[in-house]
């Protein structure tokens, strides 16, 4: 079933989102129509940005335990999958919503609701989730985004891509081995705050950045700030893209992929959110176009 797309804008920006996912499916010029999402080539990578809940990566072994009952999830958990309602729209800004149906009990028994708000304010698109517990227990979750941005063809061939930190970060990152986090780091070529994106740079897979310092990273093309991505209140950050691909993905999470180590018990998650009946909780990112 193909689900509808609705289509935001302003003087500088258009913005379409899907109903599948709440995914953000476009984000472009309305002046010279450039295109700054990618346009999920099924060829590469059939995505363009999901959101990742109510896990962030991989479980180990693909499973968790809540109150002694083992339950799986796939990697970046159930709603990249979902269909989301139209909650609320306006001419440049509109909300989509999921909440827990039968198909998400069997994979996560908590009640919940997950809006998602695509809002255009001049050259930035801001993308706030507000999660809900609905239930009558405590509620535990992490959250994610996975935005995916093209990349120009000749500039990324000859290495004049990169990302540039908004502070220093250790010239070190975790990769995934073994289907879960790495134990120890790796080394990652940043130098003077920018890693140019190369095409073997993500041969190992992602690239993920624990407790990031930077509050925003910038895309240069050609040395020239193409955009910008800040992270919110999210503390750790994930580069990825397909090996030689004209994309980079820049993924703000709450919580990172599991280790070999990681406590099974849901409660015990390090960094996930312990959400109380009837509370809510917010988070958010911003993209902005130079």
């Amino acid at each position: 079933m193909t689900m509808a797309v609705h289509t935001i804008s302003n003087q500088l920006l258009r913005c379409k989102v899907s109903e599948q996912g709440a995914e953000l499916k476009s984000l472009a010029s309305t002046i010279n129509h450039e295109e700054y999402i990618w346009q999920a080539d099924p060829a590469i990578w059939a995505g363009s940005a999901p959101i990742l809940f109510p896990v962030v990566g991989r479980l180990n072994g693909g499973k968790y335990r809540y109150q002694g009952k083992d339950y799986s999830l796939p990697i970046h958990g159930f709603a990249r999958e979902q269909c989301f309602n139209l909650h609320r729209k306006t001419a440049s800004s509109l909300t989509l919503r999921l909440r827990d149906n039968q198909q998400t009990l069997l994979l996560y028994p908590f009640k919940f609701q997950l809006d998602v708000t695509f809002t255009l304010n001049k050259n930035s698109l801001s993308v706030t989730y507000l999660v809900k517990n609905l239930g009558k227990t405590d509620m535990y979750f992490s959250l994610g985004s996975h935005p995916a941005f093209t990349l120009p063809l000749s500039a990324f061939k000859e290495e004049k891509c990169s990302v540039l930190f908004s502070e220093t970060e250790d010239c070190f990152c975790h990769l995934i081995k073994q289907n879960l986090l790495s134990n120890t780091v790796y080394p990652v070529d940043i130098k003077a705050r920018k890693l140019i994106i190369k095409s073997n740079l993500f041969a190992q897979d992602a690239l993920i950045f624990s407790d990031v310092n930077s509050s925003h990273v910038t895309l240069l093309v050609d040395e020239k700030p193409r955009l910008s991505l800040d992270i919110g209140s999210n503390k750790h950050l994930g580069l990825w893209a397909k090996p030689n691909s004209p994309y980079v993905c820049i993924e703000p999470w709450l919580t990172t992929d599991e280790q070999q180590n990681s406590p099974k018990a849901l409660e015990e998650k390090p960094d996930f959110i312990c959400l109380a009946p009837e509370k809510d909780f917010s988070n958010n990112y911003q993209i902005n176009i130079h």
